[in-house]
């Protein structure tokens, strides 16, 4: 259960990082080419989106490079091949 919630912590803490800075990036290019709020609408759907991939895809490879760094093989642990 630990194990699960320090997960759910770091995928977190990545999409609210990830989020952060696509919605920055879609900021600017909203204020640089004054677009209506529709296209706003669809910058902020993309952000939440976007920030969860990014949070969910950081997590794993943090994980993976950190059993990487410990001389683990990641090969032992996957089930497919």
């Amino acid at each position: 259960m630990a194990r699960a919630s320090g997960a759910v912590l770091w995928i977190l803490a990545f999409s609210v990082a990830g989020f952060g800075i696509v919605k920055l990036a879609f900021m600017l290019v909203c204020v640089i080419g004054g677009h209506n709020l529709m296209e706003a609408l669809f910058g902020l759907m993309a952000s939440v989106v976007f920030g969860g991939v990014i949070g969910i895809e950081s997590y794993l490879w943090f994980r993976e490079w950190r059993l990487g760094r410990r001389g683990r093989s990641l090969d032992s642990h996957l089930p497919f091949d």
